[in-house]
């Protein structure tokens, strides 16, 4: 089945962001250590990993739903 999950978690003044996504999503052209760089920025961090599974962190952690919603909106705009 095809899934795109973007978490964010805060803990003592760190974010930290999980983007997985399914092979076939992955193979539509999303990478998700490239996106999750992209989406780290809303927490003034960074981060990488596969086409399917990527972390990041920041310093930022009151800013995570914005990183989230942000996130989603990249998403939805890169499978529509």
């Amino acid at each position: 089945e095809s899934y795109a999950v973007l978490l964010g978690s805060g803990v003592e003044n760190k974010a930290g962001l999980l983007l997985a996504l399914s092979d076939d999503v992955a193979a539509r052209g999303l990478d998700a250590g490239a996106l999750v760089k992209e989406i780290a920025k809303a927490v003034k961090g960074g981060g990488g990993g596969t086409k399917t599974m990527a972390q990041a962190g920041g310093k930022t952690p009151e800013k995570i739903p914005e990183a989230v919603k942000a996130g989603a909106e990249l998403l939805k705009g890169k499978l529509s």
